[in-house]
């Protein structure tokens, strides 16, 4: 999607999802842009700098690594996600039927950011290795494992074999025995299990295709 076809939601689901490639300074920014929306829309340049540390350089790179055309339009995409999202009405605790469609709602309004995320060439090079692969890992961390496992369940349900190991240890060895007919697809909620999945290195020999 261009920069003006974001959809409701769209401007903190796509720092959401550039967050971890931002260097330090820049993802002060976005940090500071994700946790005090409202806030941003009112500020100059100079208040968002302040609070993330650094200086409004910084800020007007961080926004165009993002893809914004800049400050102005980075405040202007989280205005239109406030005035068409709107704050969610919290529902009284002792009335469950209010509580299922708040959560039903809010879920179903997750998904239109998501899709903002996604990258239509990245998704068909996905399928093509996942589809060709002689043997498919699937691995997951924390809060990342339940999906993995149900993605799993679902690939062997289909027909199609696919392991997903539960702890670090079995992860890590199943993958070194990996070959480069097969894949693996590494699933991170927050994008932050580098501790245990580093960035793949050449290997001394061919290795398998990897998916983050």
């Amino acid at each position: 999607m261009s920069k003006g076809e974001l959809v409701p939601g769209g401007a903190a689901a796509r720092i959401r999802a550039l967050l971890p490639s931002l260097v330090p300074s820049e993802r002060r920014v976005a940090d500071v842009c994700l946790k005090r929306p409202a806030a941003v829309i009112e500020w100059s340049v100079a208040e968002p700098a302040a609070a993330a540390g650094t200086s409004t350089a910084t800020v007007v790179r961080a926004c165009k690594t993002l893809g914004f055309e800049g400050f102005q339009h980075l405040r202007l995409m989280l205005a239109r996600d406030t005035a068409q999202l709107g704050a969610p009405s919290e529902p009284p605790e002792d009335a469950p039927a209010g509580i299922v469609s708040a959560v039903f709602k809010a879920a179903a309004g997750s998904l239109g950011p998501a899709l903002e995320t996604l990258e239509e060439s990245e998704l068909d090079r996905a399928v093509e290795v996942v589809a060709d692969a002689r043997r498919l890992l699937l691995v997951g961390a924390g809060g990342s494992d339940p999906p993995v496992q149900d993605a799993a369940l679902r690939f062997v349900c289909a027909g199609r074999p696919a392991e997903a190991p539960i702890d670090a240890i079995t992860q890590t060895l199943t993958a070194r025995l990996l070959s480069p007919a097969d894949a693996c697809v590494v699933v991170s909620h927050r994008a932050s299990t580098s501790s245990r999945w580093p960035p793949p290195r050449r290997p001394r020999r061919p290795g398998p295709r990897w998916w983050r």
